[in-house]
Order: C-alpha cells, then sequence, then structure tokens
C-alpha cells in the first residue's frame, strides 16, 4: 500500500529552507525514527470522541500514558476528528484552505525521560505543508500529580480545563527569529504577543488533548498495528529523504452504537486501567 504521506513532505519542506539550529534538530529526529504511526480513520474518531464525551478517564489514567520509542512520528487525517467533535465543514471559513492531515513529532529529552516535547506539523487543501513554531511539552510528574489529586479530592474546574493546564508552551529562541523575519522586525526580543506567535502556540495547543487521548488509545486494547504503508517519497534530489515505512493504526473495536442490554448502555466509555501486574489500559467502547 502506498500513500502520499506528510512525513516525508515535511522533512523535504524543512530541508529547502535554512533556518535555525531547532530547524536542524527537528530534520535530525525526524531521521532518527524508527517507527511512525499512521492512524486510521475510526481510531481518529474514537480518540477525538473519548476526548469529547469521557475526557475524565484521560485524566484518570494519566499515570499510564507511556512512549514506546524515544521518538514517534505519529500522523493524522483532521476530517474524522472534525466531525467527531461536531463540528460541520461547512463551519470553515469559504475561500480559506482546509487542513488534511496533521502530524506529530514526539520525542523524549534524554537528560529527563519525564519531560516530552512535541513538533506539530500539517497539510493545508491548497497544498502547503506548515508546521508550528511554538513546541509543546509535557511533563509526566504533572500527569501523575493531577491524577492522584483527582482521585482524592472534588475539584472545581472541567476535565478539560485541568487537561489543557498540562500543557506548556514555548518558542525556541531559533523559531522565535525566524517569526521575526517573517514579520520584519529586528529583535526578536520585542513584545512576543504579536497575532503571529499568538496563532503559532494555539495551533501547537490545539493538538494536545487530542494527542492525549490517541496515544493512551494506541497503548490500549481497542487498537493494533497492521499494514506498513508506504510513503511516496517526493522527488527532491536528496537521497537521503527518507522516513521508513509507516505502520497503520486501526482499531479492534466499532464506534457505532449497537444495541446491548440495559446495563451496556449505562456503562461509562473511555478508557480504564487493566487490573493486573502490568499496567494495561482498558477501552470501553460507546
Amino acid at each position: 500500500m502506498s500513500e502520499e504521506l506528510l512525513g516525508p513532505r515535511l522533512l523535504n519542506a524543512l530541508r529547502q529552507i535554512p533556518g535555525s539550529p531547532e530547524r536542524e534538530h527537528i530534520i535530525s529526529l525526524l531521521t532518527e525514527i524508527s517507527q511512525p504511526f499512521l492512524l486510521d480513520e475510526e481510531v481518529v474518531r474514537q480518540a477525538a470522541w473519548t476526548v469529547k464525551e469521557a475526557s475524565e478517564t484521560i485524566e484518570q489514567t494519566l499515570p499510564l500514558l507511556t512512549l514506546s520509542q524515544p521518538v514517534i512520528w505519529l500522523e493524522y487525517p483532521h476530517l474524522p476528528r472534525q466531525l467527531a467533535f461536531g463540528v460541520d465543514e461547512s463551519a470553515d471559513e469559504p475561500g480559506l484552505p482546509k487542513v488534511l492531515r496533521v502530524g506529530c513529532l514526539i520525542a523524549v529529552d534524554p537528560e529527563d525521560p519525564t519531560h516530552i516535547s512535541i513538533f506539530v506539523a500539517w497539510e493545508n487543501s491548497d497544498g502547503g505543508i506548515y508546521h508550528s513554531y511554538a513546541m509543546l511539552h509535557w511533563r509526566l510528574d504533572d500527569f501523575i500529580k493531577l491524577a492522584e489529586m483527582s482521585r482524592k479530592e472534588k475539584l472545581t474546574t472541567s476535565t478539560a480545563e485541568r487537561l489543557t493546564e498540562l500543557a506548556i508552551l514555548s518558542i525556541p529562541p531559533g523559531f522565535r527569529d525566524e517569526i521575526m523575519v517573517w514579520e520584519g522586525r529586528e529583535h526578536a526580543n520585542e513584545d512576543g504577543d504579536s497575532e503571529r506567535v499568538l496563532k503559532t502556540k494555539k495551533d501547537a495547543l490545539g493538538e494536545h488533548l487530542f494527542l492525549l487521548s490517541a496515544l493512551m488509545l494506541m497503548a490500549s486494547d481497542a487498537t493494533e498495528a497492521t499494514e506498513q504503508v508506504v510513503a511516496d517519497v517526493p522527488e527532491t534530489g536528496l537521497v537521503d529523504t527518507y522516513i521508513p515505512d509507516t505502520m497503520k493504526m486501526v482499531c479492534t473495536v466499532s464506534l457505532s452504537r449497537k444495541k446491548a442490554p440495559l446495563f451496556e448502555r449505562f456503562r461509562k466509555p473511555g478508557f480504564y486501567p487493566g487490573l493486573g501486574l502490568e499496567p494495561v489500559l482498558r477501552w470501553k467502547s460507546p
């Protein structure tokens, strides 16, 4: 199976424009990936649905969030989650390109395994490939503290608010310099709350909740890795423009609401820790 994946084309696009040390580091990490992942539309729908309808189960199982590899590339189509969130295509601004596919480079800090950094990129319907200049950061210690607090205390804020507060955003100096070049500003230490800076932070933050849900879904008994998807590598003349074949993640359960016994209808969907010596995520379908 061959597909025009975002990963190889992002790598090619980043190499076409000389930039900051941070850009070069992203390129280096992309070439280190041993196994990229592509989420099937059903996985995307269920991950988005869980954020919308069962976010408290994400909060309760935060301590079980782990990465199987130090660097992961994860990409997924945007439309299925947009529909799962209840946003119709007609809500998009007319005349503006639509987001088709999103990709995230997720890396564990080699000096601090509890620190995870995420670089967000996406493809629009106009054929353009874009990326956020802001980095999304996770502190796994904060995840554990929130999960413990939610079990022991009655919290007044919503689950979505508490989960969103886990997100840490930063714009590395090199990326900030690139923003200043785009804006025509002379000094990178000027007021950083420009419209472009706010938007790029919003672009990174927008993937936070979905990624939490998607990574947990990938680690649960609701998904499995299937066939490899061979990427169509862009013709660039760069012989080292390469990302290994991508594993496609599909669901082992269906999102469709089938008839069920009465008690099944009221069963809470979402993530639950398995009962055993090893931490295992069980997923209950709606």
